[in-house]
Order: structure tokens, then sequence, then C-alpha cells
């Protein structure tokens, strides 16, 4: 009998003990079913109230579902319990973090430093914190810190080449050589150290080099995936059943906005432009809908499923900022989830970034992305989501027309005024000439392009796909396949 099936039968003995609830969920969460992870973790604090390790393991759950708010509350109540309890600073950072508030996240980190807990992780983190600042000067200083030490950290590398303007000295590269050709470094360790060195020959001019390590990254990081599977392994079967859903069913309110698209699209110069305007706040990426779209998608929803997820939704966004007129939801993946989004929020204003497919589809490929990007294992595979998304969107324009405003990132680095003049108008506010000068908005952004929005509009990301042009067979031939 497997380790699950003990546990089980165990439970239905004594179905209230915390402890045999804990081991559940922590299998649960193994198996990849958050759900029942969080379910067995909540009933573990039903009945163990005040137990430090089962609020941490609330809390961590709590992240995994999108709710960086309900975790916030659980891990201050932790480590008002148990202030120096090691395992609860990371979760109490990346719930911050989560939630936009970097200074407190950084206040953290630095009070667990001064407490003892001087850990490359911490430092990791605390360096994590500067670069969302755009303050590149002092994350590099830790990451120099880091790659020089007796043990250097992969960690350190992967970031030190992602911060801008910084000279990566000959003895950090042979460094980093040394810990690729290591058998002993571990694979997690190793993806992240041929990214970094991927991203450096770029700098380099070794593009085939570059393309390369970009190549073993992503297969290494990426293999155990399925392929061609994108979105929801049924997502046919959830768009034929899912009923076209009255408006009196959701939460009638225009608070929310979405920005979506593929990832690598512009979504995170939209955002910063519009958190620019005084009556918009900018929350980042919650990945709140992907969760509860994955959870729902089995169901014919009723009015009282979707007013629950638009209440809690809304829940979220005010502890994010609670009195701002809009605030923004980046996750360029919620284009798969338009239909929960307008079953929930009927009035929802949906920005649809739009940019040249293979300049997407190769700035994807060579950038640092995270795990859940899996067509991302090799550039046929990439093409091959890009073309699906394409068809997806279509689906959407089909069954909600005139609901999705479109932008197009050529248009805007082209004629940003002109471009952001309509925007604005869309969503029915007035002009403000910070949003022209967005990279003086001060607010964390934790995305590849924090460097980019850091600076005015420029053209660079327009070729810049070009210096992979003689790679990219496989990538143009799914894209073909679209056309």
């Amino acid at each position: 009998m497997d380790q699950m099936k003990q546990v089980k039968t165990r439970l239905r003995k004594s179905p209230k003990a915390p402890d045999l609830l804990t081991e559940y969920g922590r299998l649960c969460l193994q198996n990849g079913d958050i759900w029942s992870a969080r379910a067995a973790f909540r009933k573990a604090n039903a009945h163990a109230p005040g137990v430090v390790e089962f609020l941490n393991n609330l809390a961590v759950v709590e992240l995994k579902t999108g709710r960086p708010d309900l975790a916030l509350l659980l891990i201050v109540d932790s480590r008002n319990r148990s202030p120096r309890d090691a395992g609860s600073v990371k979760v109490h950072y990346e719930a911050l973090m989560a939630l936009g508030r970097s200074t407190q996240a950084r206040a953290i980190l630095e009070k667990a430093k001064s407490d003892g807990l001087n850990t490359a992780e911490v430092d990791l983190d605390l360096a994590e914190t500067f670069v969302a600042e755009g303050h590149f000067a002092q994350a590099g200083e830790i990451y120099k810190r880091l790659m020089a030490a007796s043990v250097p950290s992969a960690g350190a590398f992967w970031g030190m080449a992602q911060v801008p303007k910084q000279d990566f000295l000959p003895t950090w590269w042979n460094a980093l050589q040394t810990l690729i050709d290591d058998p002993r470094t571990p694979r997690s360790q190793l993806l992240r150290l041929l990214k970094a060195r991927a991203i450096l020959n770029d700098r380099r001019g070794q593009f085939d080099a570059s393309i390369q390590d970009h190549s073993m990254s992503n297969r290494l990081q990426y293999q155990n995936s399925a392929p061609n599977t994108f979105g929801y392994p049924a997502l046919d079967a959830v768009l034929a059943q899912q009923t076209v859903t009255p408006r009196s069913s959701g939460v009638e309110t225009d608070r929310p906005i979405f920005v979506i698209g593929m990832p690598r699209s512009g979504t995170t110069l939209v955002e910063q432009i519009l958190a620019s305007h005084p009556d918009i706040h900018g929350a980042g990426e919650l990945i709140f809908f992907r969760m509860q779209a994955q959870r729902e998608r089995t169901k014919v929803l009723g009015k009282r499923d979707t007013q629950g997820i638009a209440q809690a939704y809304l829940g979220l966004l005010s502890t994010h900022h609670s009195t701002a007129m809009h605030v923004v939801d980046k996750m360029p993946s919620n284009f798969e989830n338009i239909w929960l989004i307008r079953a929930c929020f009927p009035n929802a204003r949906i920005i649809h970034c739009r940019r040249d497919p293979i300049a997407t589809c190769t700035s994807l490929f060579t950038n640092p992305m995270g795990g859940a990007h899996r067509y991302l294992s090799d550039l046929k595979t990439l093409g091959q989501k890009y073309v699906w998304y394409e068809e997806l969107m279509q689906v959407w324009a089909n069954r909600y027309p005139g609901s999705i405003y479109d932008i197009h990132y050529e248009e805007l680095i082209a004629n940003p005024e002109e471009q952001v003049r309509g925007l604005l108008s869309h969503l029915n506010l007035d002009w403000d000439d910070r949003c022209l000068h967005f990279w003086q908005t001060e607010r964390p952004v934790q995305t590849p392009s924090r460097a980019d929005v850091a600076r005015p509009i420029h053209t660079e990301g327009l070729s810049k796909w070009r210096r992979y042009e003689p790679f990219l067979a496989d990538l143009v031939a799914a894209l073909e396949m679209h056309n």
C-alpha cells in the first residue's frame, strides 16, 4: 500500500488528527493537488489553532492558490507566536512581494539577517527587492559578494546576468563555467547557470552559443512537462460546458482592469503606463484567476459561485490598494481565463497586448521565465503554443464582441501619445501627462522587463529578435501553420 493510501486509511479512523491532516496535505502538494492540500491544512488549523507549523503550511498553500492577502494574515500570526522561526521568514517575504510591498519585504529580510539568519537565500531575496524597485546597483553588490563566496551561489550568477549596465568580470565568468562543468551541480541550479551564460553570451555577441544555452536550460526546466499541452487539457470541453452567463450573475463593477496577452508582448509596459495614472494602481501579476479557473473548470457556474469568486478577488485587490478607482491585474496568461473573468465581472475592462509573433516568441525563449511556461521546452512547441493562443483569442472575440481592447506593441512604440490617449479613452479616464513619463513612476516591478520600464520608450525591442534569426527555423515553421 502506497503512502497516500496509508494516510487516507488512518484519516478515516481519525479524521480530526492535525498531524495526519498535515501529512495528507503535504502528499497532495507533492502530487500537484493544491486545493486538496489547502482543505487539509485548513482542517489541521481548525483542530489545532495557533500551531506555528500548521499556520506556516496553510500560508504557503494560500500563496499557491493566489491569495497572498490570506497568507499574510496567517504568517503574521505565526511570527507573532514565534518571531525567530526561520521557516516563516521566506513565506512572509513572498507574501509581501506578491502584494507589491517590496520595502516591507526588505525590512523583514534585514531583520532576519540581524537576528542571525544570514544565509545566501536571504541575500538573494534581498537583492530581488532591490531589482523590483529598479535599484540595480544595490542588487549588483549583493550578487558580486555571493559570486565571490567560497561556495558561489548559482542564483547570484543568474541574478547578476540580468542586472543592466554591470560588467561581468573574468573571475566570475570562470567560476560560472566551473559550476556548469561540475557534474555535482544540481539540475535546479544548472538550468539557472545555463540561462545566465546564455544572457552573457548574448551581450558578448555570441548568439549561436547563447541560443544553445537557452535551449539547454529550457529543456532542463521543462523536460518533465507534457509536450504540446496548452492551458487546460480539456479546454474545449470547458468552453462547451460553460453556458453564456447572465450579466446579473457576477459583480457589476469596473474596478479591475485585466492586461493580458502572450508574455513578452508589452504587458509590463502597458501596466506601467496605466499605473502612472493617479486613478490606477498596478498590482502586478496575480495568479488568482489562473488558480480559480483550474479549480472551477469542471463546473457550470451559478450566480452564487461567480459572486463568491468576485468578492474574494475584490478583497484581494483591496489588500493591494484600498482606495484606487481601478486596479490593474497584469497576468498575461489570463487570456486563458476570460470565460471566468467575464462571468465574475461582466463590466471588466480587458486590455489585450499584441506584438509581432516572432519577436514575442524569441523574447520568451531567451528570457528567464517561471515554471508555468512548459511550452518553452523547445522552439517548435513554443510556436504551437502561440498558434493556440491566437486561436483562443479569436474564440473570445467571437463570444464577447467588443469587450477586449487590442493594443499593438509596435504602434505603441511608434506613436506613444496617440496610443495612450486611445487606451485612456477606452477606460473613460482623463488624460494625464504622467502616463507618457511612466519611467518616473516609482513602484516595484517583478518581471524581466523591469529595466525596460525604468527608462523612456525605445525601439531596441523591435528588431532584437533578428540576432537569432538563423536559429529560428522550427519556430517559424510552427507559426506558419497559423498563417
